[in-house]
């Protein structure tokens, strides 16, 4: 890497208060993101006219043991941990 920002796609949860992401715990991702904590988002659509919505702001990184409880609603996307997704969202049901 050039120590540049890389650009992730990375699926997300509004929880009404902040957006919470999951991430395998040995992500590449982590390391720079706990050594400068700012960050900037971009979420858009693919329909004409185009929606976008930029964000800039200061991530926390927090180690949960189990399911995350935005990942739990089962109308969250499911991560399969058979394909190198371990500690990520499963099926609540």
């Amino acid at each position: 890497m050039d120590g540049t920002p890389p650009v992730v796609p990375i699926w997300f949860h509004w929880n009404g208060r902040q957006l919470v992401m999951v991430t395998p715990p040995k992500a590449p991702k982590l390391k720079p993101l706990a050594q400068n904590p700012k960050v900037s988002l971009t979420i858009d659509d693919y329909a004409f006219p185009h929606k976008v919505l930029l964000i800039r702001g200061t991530a926390s990184l927090q180690q949960v043991d189990g399911i995350v409880p935005e990942c739990a609603a089962p109308r969250n996307v499911i991560l399969d941990a058979s394909k190198g997704w371990p500690g990520s969202c499963k099926s609540a049901g």
